[in-house]
């Protein structure tokens, strides 16, 4: 509902049913902390509101380079279509 005004009725429709039917739930999932504190605000929640906080698993890291270069070369061969937008040869940067 973002290209929405907040004063437009969908928003408000999608408002009211939530703060209605949250204290109705078993529990609540957020994954910050600003987050449940504004449930607790604005919908009166006391109990059963938990933070999970979002973050990626331990095997997540960066690609190295060669990696990265790898990848890419694998892709370009399996998608030979898609390996035409990495060319450069329209580019006049020799000038």
């Amino acid at each position: 509902f973002t290209d929405l005004s907040p004063a437009h009725p969908i928003p408000r429709l999608a408002y009211t049913y939530e703060r209605f039917m949250a204290p109705l739930a078993d529990g609540h999932l957020c994954v910050t902390r600003a987050m449940e504190q504004w449930l607790r605000a604005n919908f009166g929640l006391v109990t059963n509101v938990q933070v999970l906080h979002d973050r990626p698993p331990d095997f997540f890291r960066p690609t190295g380079l060669e990696e990265e270069h790898d990848l890419w070369m694998r892709l370009g061969a399996a998608f030979p279509c898609a390996a035409a937008f990495g060319d450069d040869d329209d580019d006049d940067d020799d000038d």
